[in-house]
């Protein structure tokens, strides 16, 4: 179940002429925690601010980040 949805931008290089490109990955806190270090200073400090928390991240590309995401999930 997801309980989370992440939010990443990818943005181009400056002499690259794509657009900006969002997209939204609903995944498990739980499971983000549990695997890496990173996501569990993001879900349990002072980011986190009400429930409804879904932070953004930037400076990744979609698919890593869908991959990392899916290797965390077990996709």
């Amino acid at each position: 179940p997801s309980d989370v949805t992440l939010i990443v931008i990818e943005e181009p290089s400056e002499n690259d002429e794509r657009k900006k490109k969002t997209a939204l990955f609903h995944v498990d806190r739980s499971n983000l925690i549990a695997s890496s270090p990173y996501f569990e200073r993001m879900f349990s400090s002072r980011w986190e601010g009400s429930g409804s928390h879904n932070p953004t991240l930037r400076g990744d590309t979609i698919k890593s980040m869908e991959v990392m995401l899916g290797v965390i999930h077990g996709v």
